[in-house]
């Protein structure tokens, strides 16, 4: 770029082009100090984002870093999973652990097992499909109590009969299962 127009030697050109150079940065300078004088005002003028909203409570969704824990249908209530139980109830933070024998909250008859995250049928019942996809039971009359000898599945849905040739101890008291022979 050339500041003369015919009538310069060389050096008066470098010298006005280091001028203009210079000029030109200044310029350049303020401009970009002007638009981040401009860019900073508009920054506090625009409005400031929404507080972080609460996040959506969804049913069934785990709990962030509790296993076998989630939520519930009520918000900021957290359940465990069926056959688990919190080692305290007044304090979450401590985990829940597997309970056997803990009843499944959506189907009576079925049992938490002794393997954790297995369930058996209650006493008397049987499976509805041999592959238990689904946790469905079907009371068996004629089958054996598991923990009381002499002890069978009347034909009534959890009622119990002593076996042939027993009779029960003490007929009156439906929690007692003892028999004796007749």
């Amino acid at each position: 770029m050339s500041l003369c127009l015919g009538g310069c030697n060389k050096a008066t050109a470098v010298a006005g082009a280091k001028f203009v150079g210079a000029a030109f940065a200044t310029a350049v300078a303020e401009q970009a100090a002007t638009k981040v004088v401009e860019q900073v005002d508009l920054s506090l003028q625009a409005p400031h984002p929404p507080e972080a909203a609460e996040p959506t409570w969804n049913p069934g969704s785990p709990h962030p870093s509790a296993a076998h824990v989630f939520a519930s249908q009520t918000p900021g209530t957290w359940v465990t999973k069926a056959g688990y139980a919190w080692n305290n109830p007044a304090n979450a933070a401590e985990g829940v652990q597997w309970q056997p024998r803990a009843r499944h909250p959506q189907h009576a008859a079925v049992l938490a097992s002794a393997q954790e995250g297995n369930f058996v049928p209650a006493a008397g019942y049987n499976w509805v499909d041999a592959a238990n996809s689904d946790l469905r039971v079907v009371w068996q009359p004629g089958q054996k109590h598991p923990n009381f000898e002499h002890v069978i599945a009347a034909d009534g849905e959890g009622q119990w009969r002593a076996e042939e040739g027993f009779r029960w101890v003490a007929p009156d008291d439906a929690t007692n299962f003892a028999v004796v022979a007749l």
